[in-house]
């Protein structure tokens, strides 16, 4: 695939699961991080996933389809996200 193409995907699937990111990030601060504050260890990584809405939007609004450094910007994020809910998924029976 060329790049163009694979980071269009990244980037139109990283601002679609930031709804969910999103949702997460504002409930952690709203219950100011849960019973015991455990929320906040949490919150850094969440919010890197929500910065990838940056790298996403430069991509799809700028136009800058080719470039290799939001290219691994938009994969490291993407990566990032799969983990994340990998680890929120395998807890669900």
């Amino acid at each position: 695939m060329k790049l163009k193409l694979v980071n269009i995907i990244f980037s139109v699937l990283i601002l679609i699961s930031n709804i969910y990111f999103l949702y997460g990030t504002f409930i952690i601060i709203k219950d100011d991080g849960g019973p015991m504050g455990f929320g906040y260890a949490i919150l850094p990584f969440s919010l890197i996933v929500n910065l990838g809405i940056i790298s996403a939007l430069l991509t799809l609004i700028g136009k800058k389809y080719n470039s290799k450094l939001l290219f691994s910007l938009n994969l490291f994020v993407v990566i990032l996200m799969s983990f994340f809910l990998y680890l929120s998924l395998r807890n669900i029976k």
